[in-house]
């Protein structure tokens, strides 16, 4: 098995694209150790939102005694411990994590879209809505966060940057819904989900070109994404669309009995 590495970005680009991440889909509690961010939720089972995340490279001393601060910290909560490695990681704490026997999992890939060279001239309009009926609406469609039981509601609630749910209907019905987070010039797409029996009729990329179209007319210089790397329809929508990858991220979570 290849030992795990820590993927490579310009450290100013991982830095803009780690902190968007972390304010548009808030955790419920944030500690620090060090230049390590401990996120844990209650009310989400996203990896995201619980898991620590390293913000400085050489922030990689004392480690055994960090790790097992982390494992207590995470077991008092009834979670699974988990790092998100980024570039932002270092190389120190993943062979450390893999001494352990903490293992990879959802490798995501960082899209983004620059919007100079967008031009769509037959958009589909997009319904903006308020939280109660988009939360509705997202079980209804039966979206992935739904099924893992967050409670999408406080989620919402905790987003401190200008955040925009928005509906794509048709006939009058919600096929389609998605949410997204300006950063100043930058939109971050989230949480886009389609109707089971709308699925392979082309409405998430119909939805983006609306998402791409709404930012546009705003004056942003680009929507960026997450994307897990097996999710070979989305990666195919978000290449059709004119997204390229920024970075790739990946998660390791600890063996059973460490939490």
């Amino acid at each position: 098995m290849n030992r795990p590495t820590v993927p490579r970005a310009p450290l100013t680009v991982a830095r803009r694209f780690t902190a968007a991440g972390a304010q548009a889909w808030p955790a419920e509690t944030l500690h620090y150790d060090g230049a390590w961010a401990v996120r844990l939720s209650s009310d989400c089972a996203a990896r995201r939102q619980n898991c620590v995340t390293p913000l400085d490279p050489s922030d990689d001393a004392d480690i055994a005694a960090r790790l097992d601060r982390v494992i207590e910290r995470f077991a008092n909560a009834g979670k699974r411990p988990r790092f998100l490695i980024a570039p932002l990681a270092s190389q120190r704490i993943v062979d450390a994590l893999s001494e352990r026997g903490w293992t990879t999992e959802a490798r995501t890939t960082i899209q983004s879209r620059d919007l100079d060279g967008w031009s769509d001239n037959d958009t589909p309009e997009l319904r903006r809505v308020k939280a109660d009926e988009f939360v509705a609406t997202h079980e209804a469609i039966g979206a992935r966060s739904v099924q893992r039981g967050d409670d999408l509601r406080a989620i919402l609630a905790r987003i401190e940057p200008p955040s925009f749910l928005f509906l794509l209907e048709r006939e009058g019905q919600p096929v389609a819904s998605v949410i997204c987070v300006r950063q100043g010039d930058l939109v971050g797409s989230f949480e886009l989900n389609v109707s089971e029996d709308a699925r392979g009729e082309g409405i998430g990329k119909e939805l983006m070109r609306g998402v791409l179209a709404w930012a546009k007319k705003r004056r942003a210089s680009g929507v960026w994404e997450q994307v897990e790397t097996d999710n070979a329809a989305s990666l195919g929508l978000s290449r059709s669309l004119g997204f390229e990858p920024v970075y790739d991220y990946y998660y390791m979570s600890a063996p059973d009995g460490a939490a």
